[in-house]
């Protein structure tokens, strides 16, 4: 009931364009002229209600300035408990500290209910699908684009009378003003192009722009991301959808035309006229008396499909420079406590990365560079200020660049593709012909790699990190043919390993040395999540998730049985030592190694090797089944055989 009465309210006090096919524009109260007129007042009292109450609600990020405030008195405070020298550059936070500044400074944030969730972004889908956006936008990109080409080439659009006239007067004109003259006309024209762009957002948009922005920073900052119920999960997709609003499509409907008479034969000639008017013009979309309707339909996108944004976009993505940024900033300090090391959650994890960083294509990012780095048009620069005006006191910082985030978007890397590779180097035989078969059959062979290089290209362009930059160094394997199709290869050298992976210096017992840590605590090492052995005796490790506890406990005590039985290990090596230590299970380990032949059923407690003999055991009887009535067939065979010849005799 609240989801309809929100909706209606919506198409009343916010109507939508109408949408023109023939690429005429939109009709729509909220136009005049090709610029928005402002909200009436039932209007702008309907949506300042919603942002008060919902959008905003009880507790607000601080404003840049008391964040980049409490950030420097942390800061001073820091530094004044160490030994630490202060310079200017660390006390004035960047981008990457995004996150830091969204923290609410007194109180406690408390998440909105879930149906106001779900209002907000409906509200956000209903204002960016509205085809007055699109036209408003377009016409804006245009004339960045044109005035972008001008000051490429040196030149400002002039008339040919313009130029003949020009040319007359510099001929009568002394050199020192004629030298003049033609910077004077640029200067003129470019006050004039910049008086003539217009902010390109309606009203609506304009005024939800800087709360918006506050509820996706404190969503991001501030919800649970594992549970997928959260805000932080509603209010990134508030966000994907005002920064793409090009997946909004026109689509059409037919209608059914009501008679106002009452009745089909009761009205007038003039209404029939009408109605067979309106049957011949949209005759290409319906058989009937239905007259066409378009509506927008969002197209939901993959999280590996490209972006399908195009240059009419560009004033937009200038008009929300920050919502693509500083959101950006935030997701990619907390996208690290994503769950990667799960075989199930890992699939999610990543398509929720790839989804939020499909969005940032080449040329959006050369958009957004181009204005961070103040290297825009005149026009893209004005509607950035208009775009800076309009957040006033939450406006982040001009100075800000998205190289700021290179660090963040290194890590994250290192950690996807580090438990990318763990997953990989923990695949036993069974896992990996399971994984290629699955694979060979759904016809995405690599599609993990694939899509993990994707993920690095996408990086690299948006953090402008060098082309040949390497998450993790590639391991030489030294198997050939079908070992290495099932990844079973192994390295020739461990000593390659180890200089690959630049990994500190460790004892024998796997323990880093003093050398070891002095590397590390320099730089110049760093271990590596993919080195993290299992330390033990194997056939006492954890339960995996692939085999079955009670056969498990079951196996291991028929293991040991048998092994003291037959003498191979001793009786006190059987024992499971409670509570123990490194020391402990290092010894374990060493212990193990030394043992030339033992007996080991864990196996029998692998799930899938069940499922492999049961289905070996069913293949077997049909076998058996399949040849006895074979069997019984043949007996029949034999006795119509018998008869024909004693009928035939």
């Amino acid at each position: 009931v609240y989801s309809h009465l929100m909706s209606s309210y919506m198409k009343y006090y916010l109507p939508h364009g109408v949408y023109r096919p023939d690429g005429g524009g939109s009709t729509s109260p909220r136009v005049d002229g090709g610029e928005a007129t402002p909200l009436d007042r039932t209007a702008e009292l309907f949506l300042r209600l919603v942002i008060e109450f919902w959008v905003e609600g009880q507790v607000s990020p601080p404003t840049f300035a008391e964040g980049i405030q409490r950030y420097r008195n942390g800061r001073i405070a820091f530094m004044s408990t160490s030994s630490t020298s202060s310079s200017s550059s660390s006390m004035n936070p960047t981008m990457r500290d995004s996150f830091e500044l969204t923290q609410p400074m007194k109180t406690t944030y408390v998440s909105p209910p879930s149906q106001i969730q779900i209002g907000v972004l409906n509200l956000v889908r209903h204002l960016v699908s509205d085809v007055t956006v699109r036209n408003m936008v377009k016409s804006a990109s245009v004339s960045c684009q044109r005035r972008h080409v001008q000051e490429r080439e040196g030149r400002v659009a002039t008339t040919g009378a313009d130029d003949d006239a020009t040319a007359k007067i510099s001929w009568c004109l002394p050199p020192a003003m004629s030298i003049i003259q033609p910077s004077l006309l640029n200067y003129i024209a470019d006050d004039d192009a910049t008086a003539k762009i217009s902010w390109c957002l309606p009203p609506a948009m304009s005024i939800i722009q800087p709360s918006l922005l506050n509820y996706i920073r404190l969503g991001l900052t501030c919800g649970s991301i594992h549970d997928r119920r959260s805000i932080f999960h509603r209010a990134l997709e508030a966000w994907l959808v005002w920064i793409e609003p090009w997946n909004y499509v026109m689509k059409r409907r037919a209608v059914a035309v009501t008679d106002s008479s009452g009745g089909n034969n009761s009205g007038s000639s003039s209404s029939a006229t009408h109605r067979a008017g309106e049957f011949l013009r949209n005759a290409a979309a319906t058989v009937s008396s239905h007259r066409v309707e378009y509506y927008p339909a969002y197209v939901k996108p993959k999280p590996t499909s490209a972006s399908t944004y195009s240059s009419q976009w560009e004033a937009y993505v200038v008009s929300n420079l920050n919502l693509y940024t500083v959101p950006l900033a935030i997701f990619l300090k907390r996208a690290r406590e994503l769950d990667f090391s799960s075989t199930n959650e890992y699939p999610r994890s990543l398509a929720l990365v790839q989804r939020v960083l499909r969005v940032f294509s080449k040329d959006v990012v050369t958009v957004l560079n181009s204005v961070l780095n103040r290297r825009a048009d005149a026009l893209s620069a004005s509607l950035a200020t208009m775009h800076r005006d309009n957040l006033k006191a939450y406006c982040p910082p001009s100075s800000w660049k998205l190289t700021d985030c290179q660090l963040d978007a290194t890590n994250l890397l290192e950690e996807v593709f580090s438990r990318h590779q763990k997953r990989k180097n923990e695949m036993d035989i069974f896992d990996r012909i399971d994984a290629r078969l699955t694979a060979l059959f759904s016809g995405k062979i690599g599609s993990d790699e694939a899509a993990l290089q994707s993920l690095l290209s996408q990086v690299r362009y948006l953090m402008h990190l060098p082309q040949d930059y390497q998450v993790l160094p590639e391991e030489p394997q030294s198997s050939r043919g079908w070992g290495r199709f099932l990844g079973l290869g192994r390295h020739k050298d461990d000593s390659l390993l180890v200089e690959n992976l630049l990994e500190p210096e460790r004892d024998a017992s796997g323990r880093l040395t003093e050398k070891g840590r002095s590397q590390i605590y320099s730089g110049v090492r760093k271990c590596n999540p993919i080195d993290v052995h299992f330390v033990g005796d194997p056939l006492l490790a954890r339960v995996k998730t692939y085999e079955i506890p009670a056969l498990v406990e079951l196996t291991v005590q028929a293991s040991n049985y048998l092994n003291v039985k037959l003498g191979l290990v001793s009786e006190a090596a059987t024992n499971v030592v409670e509570g123990q230590t490194i020391d402990d299970a290092l010894l374990i380990m060493e212990r193990y190694k030394k043992t030339l032949f033992r007996i080991n059923l864990r196996f029998l407690a692998d799930s899938r090797n069940i499922i492999f003999a049961l289905s070996c055991g069913g293949f077997s009887g049909l076998l058996e089944v399949s040849s006895a009535e074979l069997e019984i067939i043949e007996k029949k065979e034999r006795k119509k055989i018998e008869a024909w010849r004693i009928r035939v005799n």
